[in-house]
Formats: C-alpha cells, structure tokens, sequence
C-alpha cells in the first residue's frame, strides 16, 4: 500500500508537496498526518528547510475553515455557553499566539480545536496564521530531517547487513 500523494510529491516537487499538504490539512480531523508528507518529499531529495516551509504555509491555509467554523458559531455558542467563551476570549488575548503555536507543533494533536478555539474567541486570523505556519514548521522540520537521516540510516542498516 502506497501512501496518498507520493507520486505528486514525486512528480511536482515542491507543488506537489504543497497540494498533498493543504488537502489533507482542509480535510478536518481525518488523513494521513501531514508530517509524512514533509518526511517523504526530503527522502526523494527535497531541501528540508525549503519542504518545511512549503508545508508549514500550506498546513496553515489548510487549518482555515476550522477558525471560519469557529468565527461563524461564535453567536450559537456564545447564548449557551457564554462564560466559558469570555473565559476563552480572554485566555486568548493572553497566551493565544503560544497556544496556537503549541498546538500546531505537536504531532498527534488536533489542530482543528485551535482553528476553533481561535475563530470563537475573535482571535486575529493573521496571528492565528503567523502563529499556526510557525508551529508547523517546528513540526515538519523535525520530520524533514527524520526524512532525511531516517533514509541514510536506513540504508546503512541495509549494506551492513547484505
């Protein structure tokens, strides 16, 4: 079984990478970890700060409709749960920037709470942006090099025994 997108990659390079990414980051809490994607591309060769930073933007464009959904149900949550969304707002104000970029650095966590999360509570989309594409990178800098290294060990496991 092949893994989505690796003949794009393949094929497209950079372009490729930036399509598999944004796709699979606009598909909300399903897909393949977008990660895989940075590891693969610097695995054929791509530049690992370059296929980072590629992804890194299109993940953050693709964690858009999240912060639209939030920004769109901010009147139908706020008449339930309204203090909970002040207490959110205001959590924001603070430690939004931090949060988001955590959030977006971690592997397995799901980035769509913080697109969310920063769309209820009116968090500047351009910060949430900035903030996402950085922890992103942190992300898929870590895997691009995984994707690199990962390779050239493995192919030394491979000639020392053969």
């Amino acid at each position: 079984m092949s893994v989505p997108f690796t003949e794009i990659i393949n094929t497209w390079g950079y372009a490729g990478l930036f399509l598999a990414v944004l796709i699979t980051s606009l598909s909300m809490f399903v897909g393949i970890p977008t990660f895989t994607y940075v590891a693969i591309g610097t695995a054929l060769g791509m530049d690992p700060i370059l296929a980072s930073l590629v992804a890194a933007v299109a993940g953050a464009l693709g964690e858009s409709p999240a912060y639209i959904i939030g920004l769109g149900s901010k009147k139908v949550i706020e008449r339930k749960y309204g203090e909970v969304l002040t207490y959110w707002e205001e959590l924001f104000k603070n430690w939004g920037f931090f949060a988001v970029v955590m959030v977006a650095a971690i592997p397995v966590a799901p980035d769509e709470v913080a697109g969310l999360l920063s769309g209820l509570s009116r968090y500047s989309y351009l910060k949430f942006l900035l903030a996402t594409a950085i922890g992103k990178f942190i992300k898929y800098i870590i895997a691009a090099y995984g994707g690199v290294y990962g390779v050239s060990l493995f192919e030394s496991i491979l000639s020392s025994i053969s």
